[in-house]
């Protein structure tokens, strides 16, 4: 985490597995009909996009609000997080692009869980960490929580669902 090379890595690794991921469950449901280097190359390049934006708003907020020691220790939990949700995935994704059928659907479950539980873990860890630098609520958490993090993938998904059909 503290060096800088090894971190691009491991960031690159965590894109290409979600994205994966999220390409190999899009064509497991057929919502689109794209060829799968197109899905996985905009599947990568939005989450890329989704995670620099959410890093330049974290690092604007702690300038805004002169805050940030908190802004990194929060970064570090998000990327840290991400990294480590890069190689849960990986065993799970790597199978997932064989499977079919019943198999397919099992192994994209167990990869939501590992996703909503390492999600879940990191609002904690967030928490735990935000409340002990910034005094804050978690009323206050819960509302960051839905404005910056569940309110962006509801429009996305909705503007997805839109152009898609």
């Amino acid at each position: 985490a503290q060096d800088t090379l090894p971190g691009l890595f491991m960031n690159i690794l965590f894109v290409l597995v979600a994205g994966l991921l999220i390409t190999l469950a899009t064509l497991h449901y057929g919502w689109v009909q794209l060829d799968f280097w197109w899905l996985l190359l905009y599947a990568s390049l939005g989450l890329t996009a989704v995670y620099i934006t959410k890093h330049l708003f974290i690092l604007f907020s702690g300038w805004v609000f002169n805050e940030r020691e908190a802004a990194r220790s929060y970064g570090f939990v998000v990327g840290f997080i991400n990294k480590l949700l890069g190689l849960a995935l990986l065993p799970l994704v790597l199978p997932l692009a064989f499977a079919s059928g019943k198999s397919a659907s099992i192994l994209l479950a167990v990869a939501y869980f590992v996703c909503g539980l390492l999600l879940f873990y990191r609002y904690t860890v967030a928490i735990s960490v935000l409340r002990g630098q910034l005094k804050i609520n978690v009323l206050y958490f819960f509302l960051y929580f839905c404005t910056v993090e569940a309110l962006p993938l509801i429009v996305m998904y909705k503007a997805f669902i839109n152009q898609v059909g």
